[in-house]
């Protein structure tokens, strides 16, 4: 492979932003494999602890939000389009240096319960980051361990890939967006999207 970076060394980790959703979607994969959850999960099942601590939401159509409409962009919920507020939560921690807080149930206790779906699950599609954010804390539920670790284990370990975390400064970010990747491992991730890979 012919690798080479432009004031970067391309073998040092680098931020991949929203090229961290393919590994959330990666670690729900392992999860519906193990029969954790399936694609038709509901909020109200997968985020039942998370509820249970801060509050039913306001909008309740958000408990009937299903694993496969997330992973789609199609679970009603703010889109960039739509002023996602998970750029609010972003912008308020960046100001004040606390991006490295990630704990994603409590970045999501801020506004999760809060707002209100702009339309019903399962309809028009809208890119949406708190939807991976959303992701991020079920599998912590659904497993018991960190998201950054569960994905290290169930993912990255499988692939004899070492190096991959979140960003220290950007944890917040998770499942949406916070990894921090050197470009031949994350190439080397890509390859389990291939029709003949299996583990």
């Amino acid at each position: 492979m012919f690798a080479k970076g432009f004031g970067a060394d391309p073998t040092q980790p680098t931020m991949v932003a929203s090229l961290s959703k393919p590994i959330t979607g990666a670690c729900v994969a392992t999860l519906i494999r193990d029969g954790k959850v399936t694609f038709s999960t509901r909020l109200r099942d997968g985020l039942s602890r998370f509820f249970r601590r801060y509050g039913t939401p306001a909008d309740r159509r958000l408990e009937d939000v299903t694993v496969e409409q997330l992973l789609v962009h199609r679970s009603g919920l703010m889109g960039n389009g739509d002023d996602d507020p998970i750029y609010g939560v972003m912008n308020t921690r960046a100001y004040t240096g606390k991006g490295y807080l990630g704990a994603i149930q409590a970045v999501l206790s801020e506004y999760l319960v809060k707002l209100h779906l702009i339309r019903p699950p399962g309809t028009r599609y809208a890119y949406s980051n708190t939807g991976y954010e959303v992701l991020s804390a079920m599998i912590e539920e659904r497993t018991g361990q960190s998201y950054e670790d569960y994905c290290r284990e169930a993912v990255f370990a499988k692939l004899g890939i070492a190096a991959p975390h979140l960003h220290p400064d950007w944890r917040m970010l998770s499942g949406a967006g916070g990894w921090y990747v050197p470009g031949p491992d994350y190439l080397a991730f890509l390859d389990i999207f291939s029709p003949s890979h299996s583990f």
